[in-house]
């Protein structure tokens, strides 16, 4: 199979790894949950991370950023939205710009995909646009006032992903040089 065809059959796989593994645990919330209690707006999403010490910035239509450097010197650049559905809120990190899909090297997309079972409930996607496509980190949490009052929490559960998997999304571990359009938003502290 050459790199195009374990690509495009890595894709396939992590899509359902990770739906897999993220919609284990929300069974039990969403059988306990009474629909009136669902939040359905990016504004309770913008109270909740405001609540939590963030500084969020509206983007889009239903997208809010956040960007937030730790003690450490890690920065961290978060898009937070509702699921179109409005049963789950996502927090995504872009990490990388990458070739096109299938120009992409086996070996790290193959690291990816399996750090993905290691480092749930946060899963690695790969959006493809044809020409070029991108490393993204995301993790979900039911849109329920419950989550949205321990988002900080979330946020953290992220960071320490990204912190854990930092050796797989460097633009080294891609074989990117520093010319290349390669620069992650999300960072690890310099030293």
């Amino acid at each position: 199979m050459n790199a195009y065809g374990f690509v495009r059959s890595g894709v396939v796989f992590a899509v359902a790894v990770a739906t897999i593994v993220l919609t284990i645990s929300p069974l039990a919330w969403s059988q306990t949950t009474p629909a009136a209690e669902v939040l359905a707006t990016r504004d309770a999403a913008e109270e909740a991370l405001k609540n939590a010490g963030f500084d969020p910035k509206r983007h889009a239509e239903d997208t809010l950023l956040i960007a937030f450097t730790e003690s450490d010197g890690w920065k961290f650049d978060f898009s937070v939205r509702p699921a179109p559905d409005a049963k789950r809120v996502f927090i995504f990190a872009k990490l990388l710009t990458l070739p096109a899909v299938d120009q992409l090297p086996a070996k790290p997309l193959a690291d990816v995909l399996v750090s993905n079972t290691k480092v749930n409930p946060p899963f690695f996607m790969i959006v493809d646009y044809k020409t070029s496509s991108e490393l993204w980190f995301a993790h979900h949490v039911e849109n329920t006032p419950e989550n949205l009052k321990k988002i900080r929490e979330h946020v953290n559960i992220v960071c320490r992903g990204l912190r854990l998997s930092a050796p797989l999304w460097t633009p080294a571990a891609w074989g990117l040089t520093p010319a290349a359009p390669a620069t992650p938003s999300t960072q690890p502290a310099a030293g």
